[in-house]
């Protein structure tokens, strides 16, 4: 964008060949397939273990405190920074997410996905309060460097541990509604925060998920507990 101004057309162009070209490489993945038989074909939130509602209710309230990445680039413009600035931090974001993802799952192994989870939303809101104060260029890249190793944590813990709470009975259905409650939690930080972003200023939308992040680590201690 430096080299082109308002170039964006070659900018999305680029990223939907690249896009496409990730697609295509799932033509070398082989499915691993299995059938488990029960004659229960339908159930409903009632029928799953108390660990995995708790959980499942305090991810929810997580998630909404995670603002989307196109919402937290705005930042870097009203920093005063240059528009061409934006590819760059959400580079330094895509790979740290990448570098640390492979980290995140095998620290999982070794000291237990609840772990990781709580440091990755941990993680989360000292980087919104990084890109907060951003009063410097470098303050604000380590703001999504960190945001990316937050995320890298959160999405490799929690997928992990969703299938530990379950039996292979109920897996399938577990993850269906891990899945809804993270689309309806992104909904309503992308719908919320934006608004709250646009009317009431950046910072205020910032402060607000950190506070929804620690209540939600909060509501996580309990599940812990009640898991114990």
């Amino acid at each position: 964008l430096r080299t082109f101004p308002g170039a964006f057309d070659k900018v999305f162009f680029a990223s939907f060949v690249i896009g496409i070209c990730a697609v295509l490489s799932f033509i070398l993945v082989r499915e691993v397939t299995g059938i488990v038989r029960d004659p229960k074909k339908l159930r409903l939130i009632h029928a799953y273990p108390r660990q995995f509602k708790t959980f499942l209710a305090s991810i929810g309230l997580l998630t909404i405190g995670n603002l989307p990445i196109a919402v937290l680039l705005l930042r870097t413009q009203e920093s005063g920074r240059d528009i061409s600035f934006i590819p760059l931090f959400y580079l330094f974001y895509n790979v740290s997410f990448t570098l640390f993802s492979s980290f995140a799952g095998k620290t999982a192994d070794h000291i237990g996905e609840r772990r990781v989870i709580s440091y990755g939303y941990a993680l989360l809101a000292i980087s919104y309060l990084l890109i907060i104060y951003d009063r410097t260029l470098s303050t604000l890249a380590i703001g999504f460097v960190l945001l990316g190793i937050a995320l890298s944590f959160i999405d490799a813990a929690q997928r992990s541990y969703i299938g530990k709470l379950t039996g292979p009975e109920m897996r399938g259905g577990a993850y269906g509604l891990f899945n809804a409650a993270i689309g309806l939690g992104l909904m309503v930080a992308g719908t919320v925060g934006g608004l709250i972003w646009q009317h009431l200023g950046s910072t205020i939308a910032l402060l607000g998920a950190v506070v929804i992040v620690v209540g939600g680590l909060i509501l996580f201690y309990f599940h812990e507990l009640a898991d114990e």
